[in-house]
């Protein structure tokens, strides 16, 4: 007879036991900590530089606050004349290629006398 250990006719009965538990980390939180901080200071800075900064640049008085608004309607009435002057530059134009096309039209449309 053959050891029960090594007979290669009698199926495996060992078996393995796991009894090991996973451990799990846990952890505080500190990242989401750092990314809040980083968002804040960001936020405070952008803050500082649209609403802080230096107020004495952005304040103005009444006597600028006029000729800014003079300054602003020379503006507006000369760039209204230089499009009005393009208008007309451009109907003419328009108007000089129309009749340049018409008499090529009547031209073409000529007979002409061959030998």
């Amino acid at each position: 007879m053959s050891d029960r250990n090594t007979d290669p006719n009698r199926p495996n009965t060992t078996t393995i036991h796991n009894n090991t538990t996973p451990v799990v980390e846990k952890r505080s939180g500190g990242s989401s900590a750092l990314v809040l901080g980083v968002v804040v200071i960001i936020l405070a800075v952008l803050a500082f530089l649209l609403f802080g900064g230096n107020s004495a640049e952005t304040t103005t008085t009444g006597g600028d606050a006029a000729a800014t608004a003079d300054a602003v309607g020379d503006a507006a009435s000369s760039t209204a004349d230089a499009v009005g002057d393009a208008a007309a530059g451009a109907a003419d134009a328009t108007g000089d290629a129309a009749a340049g096309a018409a008499d090529a039209v009547d031209d073409a449309a000529e007979p002409t006398t061959g030998n």
